[in-house]
């Protein structure tokens, strides 16, 4: 295989790569919002039993 294929096989393994990485950039964020929505969620559960609670008492 001449230097300048191998080059050209390089180059494109590297695009692949790059667009790999920015998919699961993409995935990884979404993958984020939704575990902090939640944990928000069950803190917002969390606070209102502990009112339920207090008002029983």
């Amino acid at each position: 295989m001449a230097l300048q294929e191998k080059l050209r096989v390089l180059r494109n393994s590297i695009a692949e790569c790059d667009q790999a990485l920015r998919r699961l950039e993409q995935k990884s964020k979404i993958l984020t919002q939704h575990v902090e929505t939640s944990v928000l969620m069950a803190k917002s559960r969390e606070g209102k039993e502990e009112c339920l609670f207090q008002n029983e008492i």
